[in-house]
């Protein structure tokens, strides 16, 4: 693990000069000519790298996709015809293990692309990510915003910065974000002396708390813990600034829990007994539960409630050991997944009237789904074929819409489209990764990058 993440934080480091910078903290709806890249407060590494230990990759097939401008784009210029953007993997950076100076560690870069395939951020960010919050009913809700990561040096820690930025390209923060949690469904985010709060739909700043007045910095708080972007929005004791663990042996010990009430100034502390009763009282108002269960071929399906449960479905699922084990997809709540994990598994896919839709066979099988988009979305299942070198993808029709020729890649969907990194654990594969993104309705490839050494 130490190996892996130093060679993440050299890569945020050569990253240093490739964040959006202004002196205003507002969000940016209009494109700059300026991207003037930003002064890291703690020292850039420059590493030299020696490729001559690694063969050629093999190329793989040409490379698929357009560019919405013709000159190489280090930052996001807002604009509002883009349409929805999808983050890729466009490219790799590798450096040698600084503990034994003889394998070599690797990691993504990442750009912003139209749906279509049209490049309009190239791959600069170390991280691209979804940003969402849960409410008291423990239900998650995505707002409309990816979190852009840069490097800006090294410390003891990961040293990313971030900015936010519309899903659809109409706007766009500098890079002085720390990290975030959310105050009643907006973005609270830490600078190094300040917290804003930020309107997700258009990314105005719509109010600064000063932390000088608090006695803090933006190095206080324990971004990088989940329990700080759950808590804002559940505990009467206000935001949470930090998560104190000190070392012991066998592991670690909680010291406290320190929060802030942001409209009082108030700080209190708690146990961590305290915090774990109150965290574990937001479950109990949840109820509801899929049970399914297979004997002889036959499926029995059940929802219960509180005390009761009810039969919802039965029918013939011929061909399934009595070993699968099934369950009910948690976006849609139509379809059975059955799956079992012998070293010859089987697996398939049924609706809840019975209907099958990926047939018994032998393989692994998934669900795409992208959780941004919710329900509405047309359901797709992925299928490791067992003995098969490909991955077939089915319709919630129950037909074939495309083969993957690959044994087990990785899948991500967005939206209408999947990415798929063929990839693999050894150096030798890692230098010729490549990545497609296919239509799911016909998967017609809109995009595809081969990543070699020196993208």
């Amino acid at each position: 693990m130490k190996k892996r993440c130093f060679a993440a934080l050299l890569a945020l480091a050569l990253l240093a000069g490739c964040g959006q910078t202004s002196p205003a903290p507002s969000a940016s709806s209009a494109p700059s000519d300026s991207g003037a890249p930003a002064t890291p407060e703690e020292p850039v590494v420059h590493v030299h790298t020696d490729y001559s230990a690694l063969e050629d990759p093999e190329p793989g097939q040409p490379d698929v996709g357009d560019r919405w401008y013709e000159d190489y784009q280090s930052v996001l210029q807002p604009r509002d015809d883009y349409g929805d953007l999808i983050p890729f993997p466009g490219a790799r950076t590798y450096y040698p293990d600084p503990w034994n100076g003889e394998t070599y560690e690797c990691s993504n870069l990442y750009g912003l692309m139209t749906v279509d395939g049209k490049v309009v951020l190239d791959p600069v960010y170390v991280s691209i990510s979804n940003t969402a919050w849960t409410d008291d009913a423990l239900d998650t809700h995505y707002w409309p915003v990816w979190q852009l990561g840069s490097g800006r040096g090294w410390g003891e820690d990961l040293a990313e910065i971030y900015a936010f930025a519309a899903r659809d390209g109409s706007w766009v923060t500098d890079f002085i974000y720390l990290g975030w949690t959310d105050l009643d469904g907006q973005i609270l985010a830490g600078t190094e002396d300040a917290l804003h709060l930020l309107d997700p739909d258009t990314g105005e700043v719509l109010r600064v708390w000063d932390l000088a007045g608090f006695g803090l910095s933006g190095e206080d708080f324990s971004w990088n813990s989940w329990e700080v972007t759950e808590s804002s929005q559940m505990t009467p004791w206000g935001l949470m600034i930090d998560y104190e663990m000190v070392p012991v042996e066998g592991g670690w010990s909680s010291e406290g829990i320190n929060f802030l009430d942001l409209e009082t100034g108030v700080r209190t502390r708690i146990s961590e007994e305290e915090w774990n009763d109150y965290f574990n009282q937001r479950f109990t108002g949840r109820s509801g539960w899929w049970e399914v269960r297979l004997q002889n071929g036959e499926a029995t399906v059940s929802y219960g409630s509180g005390q009761h449960t009810e039969p919802r479905a039965s029918f013939p699922a011929e061909g399934l050991p009595d070993d699968a084990i099934g369950y009910v997809d948690s976006l849609w709540e139509r379809f059975v997944i059955f799956q079992s994990y012998t070293e010859e598994p089987w697996c398939a896919v049924y609706t809840l009237d019975g209907e099958a839709v990926v047939p018994v066979q032998q393989g692994q099988v998934s669900q795409l789904t992208d959780y941004t988009a919710g329900p509405g979305q047309p359901a797709y299942f992925a299928v490791n074929v067992l003995g098969e070198d490909h991955t077939v993808i089915w319709n919630e029709q129950g037909e074939e819409v495309f083969s993957i020729p690959e044994e087990e890649p990785w899948l991500l969907r967005y939206g209408d489209l999947v990415q798929v990194d063929y990839d693999s654990p050894t150096i030798e594969a890692e230098r010729s990764a490549r990545v497609g993104f296919y239509r799911l309705d016909t998967g017609a490839c809109v995009f595809y990058r081969n990543l070699g050494i020196g993208d």
